[in-house]
Parts: structure tokens; C-alpha cells; sequence
């Protein structure tokens, strides 16, 4: 049992060393939101690799807060 335990570490981190993971960075980004029944100002901070991500985040957790999304500023010009 011993001798698996050490073949499989080494094993483990063999696979480690040689595939390189490249994580995206999770960064702060504020979401606004109003809530549905009271009409409140909602915010909060979420980690999130993207503003759509802690977006959606918030929109799947929170059912009940209508998510305030801006406009990228291209679409903004366009219209």
C-alpha cells in the first residue's frame, strides 16, 4: 500500500509538471441590481473572471433581483 501511495504521488505530480493549467484571473466587479418585490437598489461585489460572468452569477443566485447590465460602448454608439 505504501509503495502506491508514493507511485501514485509521483505519478500526480508527473502529470502536473507537464501540462500547464493557465487559470483566468478572477477579479472584483460590481453588479447593480433592483429587487423584484421591493424595488430596492441592490450591490454586490463578486469575483468573477468577466463582468458577464459575475452578472449572470448574481441573475442565477438571486432569482428575485432584476440584474442591471450596461451596454458595451460600441452598441451604445451605434444605436
Amino acid at each position: 500500500m505504501k509503495f502506491f501511495l508514493v507511485f501514485s504521488y509521483k505519478l500526480a505530480y508527473l502529470v502536473y509538471m507537464t501540462h500547464s493549467i493557465e487559470l483566468t484571473p478572477l477579479l472584483n466587479f460590481q453588479v447593480v441590481a433592483i429587487h423584484s418585490v421591493t424595488g430596492q437598489p441592490q450591490f454586490a461585489t463578486i469575483s468573477a473572471p468577466s463582468q458577464r460572468d459575475a452578472d449572470d452569477f448574481v441573475a442565477d443566485m438571486q432569482p428575485d433581483w432584476i440584474v442591471i447590465r450596461s451596454l458595451p460602448t460600441k452598441e451604445i454608439l451605434d444605436i
